[in-house]
């Protein structure tokens, strides 16, 4: 069993995370805990400056004082969300109840720059704006395309990143940064953005569409294809990721033999698919026909359209309706809303600090030697805990 004392740490934390300006009386009946419990939880944590008290609420009809509400303390620390794709780095500072700080992007410079040297050189670039915030850095996620391992922070395989066998990322770069590192396919990251940071209601079943305009693959002599799809899915609040974390790698049912895109039409139309007025149509329809199959068949309640979807104002909406309301065989059609990615092309770069977020505030399910574990390996209360931050 988890240790108590860190559990509810742990519980307090993310409810007053969720729920910015909860009173002590609230977290209390949530948490089925007294009111004592509470009180000296709360004033562990106020000690340690990981919350802080909001204004005061309304007194009861019955008088008396007026409830204070608590919220996560926005002064704490940066919490750093980084994509690298085939041809770019996005990167995004935000404070820890998810708020922006500062988005930069930067060109990859494709000569064979290894991985952990375009971590190193980003780290470096956004050095003055987490400076500018005088807030210490406290973590960070990273969102990659491919199949990958979060547990390890391998990447087990990328064909954009040109990575083929096992590639121990996580190894090489966490001795560049003093604080927890977490990594994970990109698509996945964009999940979290939509939990964490996209202001909507936090469904527990959705499905996002990833579909990024770039290159085939870091490799110079890549060519350019129109989209590259990767769907995150979300069950039960829950990020799957499937047995061999391959859950959401996506390959059009109509894709043919030869292509090096994921759909059925030709390498040359996806190289430069501009000069085909019927093909960026055709795209987006056939990845809805793909997708309306699977929100039809997990009953999901929303469908999130990201990776550049957005360019192309409403008409991958009504496409991506058209095509679930064909694929539903019943008169009465299911409610699943559809709807636009929230922060544009640097959606996976915010999701991966969410991702971070959502791994800080999480509630520890299983007991471990917390001091054998690495920064990266650490859940809830205990990654705050292991920021030696002097205050």
């Amino acid at each position: 069993m988890p240790n108590p004392s860190t559990l509810n740490l742990s519980r307090v934390l993310r409810i007053v995370w969720i729920n910015p300006g909860i009173s002590r009386i609230e977290i209390a009946k949530k948490l089925n805990l007294d009111k004592s419990t509470i009180t000296n939880i709360i004033a562990r944590l106020m000690k340690q400056a990981y919350i802080v008290t909001m204004s005061e609420g309304e007194a009861s009809p019955q008088g008396g004082r007026k409830p204070v509400g608590l919220a996560i303390n926005t002064a704490f620390g940066v919490v750093l969300g980084m994509e690298i794709t085939t041809d770019k780095v996005m990167v995004s500072g935000m404070n820890l109840q998810g708020h922006s700080l500062f988005m930069r992007s930067f060109l990859l410079q494709r000569e064979n720059e290894r991985l952990e040297q375009v971590f190193e050189r980003a780290l470096k670039d956004v050095r003055q704006d987490i400076e500018d915030t005088h807030m210490p850095l406290i973590g960070i996620g990273l969102g990659l395309s491919g199949i990958i391992n979060p547990i390890t922070g391998e990447i087990i395989q990328s064909i954009p990143l040109d990575i083929h066998q096992r590639y121990p990322l996580l190894e090489r770069i966490r001795h560049l940064v003093d604080v927890p590192i977490f990594i994970d396919n990109d698509a996945n990251c964009c999940c979290w953005e939509e939990m964490v940071c996209s202001g909507r209601d936090r469904y527990d079943n959705f499905l996002f569409v990833l579909a990024e305009d770039r290159f085939h693959s870091v490799s110079l002599e890549s060519r350019r294809i129109g989209f590259a799809v990767g769907l995150g899915l979300v069950i039960h609040g829950e990020v799957l990721r499937g047995l061999d974390f391959s859950a959401g790698e996506f390959q059009s049912v109509l894709w043919k033999s030869g292509n090096t895109s994921q759909f059925s039409f030709t390498d040359d139309v996806m190289a430069e698919i501009e000069k085909y007025p019927d093909a960026i149509n055709d795209t987006i329809q056939e990845l809805a026909v793909n997708v309306a199959f699977l929100t039809n068949v997990m009953d999901v309640s929303r469908v999130v359209l990201g990776g550049g979807l957005e360019k192309y104002g409403d008409l991958p909406l009504q496409i991506f309706a058209q095509e679930i309301e064909k694929n539903w065989s019943y008169p009465q059609q299911g409610s699943c809303e559809i709807c636009m990615v929230q922060n544009g092309e640097y959606a996976v770069a915010i999701g991966a600090a969410a991702m971070f977020l959502e791994k800080l505030f999480t509630v520890p399910r299983t007991s471990s030697d917390q001091e054998n574990l690495k920064p990266d390996e650490l859940t809830g209360f205990e990654i705050l805990d292991s920021c030696k931050i002097e205050r």
